[in-house]
């Protein structure tokens, strides 16, 4: 029951991980949500909004390190 395989101690091809376009795509998405929560809220805004927009920065912000220093698997 182990199935089809030419050499079964040959190690898998499959790359793991995330590609670094879905960070970069995260950072440009929180940061867009931050703005929309930004501009269409009523000013002055609440401590509550600032917090997450600012939260949602810094998790952009994160995400995009990430994407810089995650190493190429070639």
């Amino acid at each position: 029951m182990r199935g089809h395989q030419a050499d079964p101690g040959a190690a898998s091809t499959r790359k793991a991980g995330v590609p670094r376009w879905y960070l970069f795509g995260g950072d440009i998405l929180l940061t867009a949500l931050a703005l929309v929560i930004l501009c269409t809220s009523p000013h002055p805004l609440t401590w509550r909004k600032e917090l997450f927009c600012a939260a949602a920065v810094i998790l952009g912000a994160c995400l995009a390190m990430g994407a810089v220093l995650l190493k190429d698997d070639k």
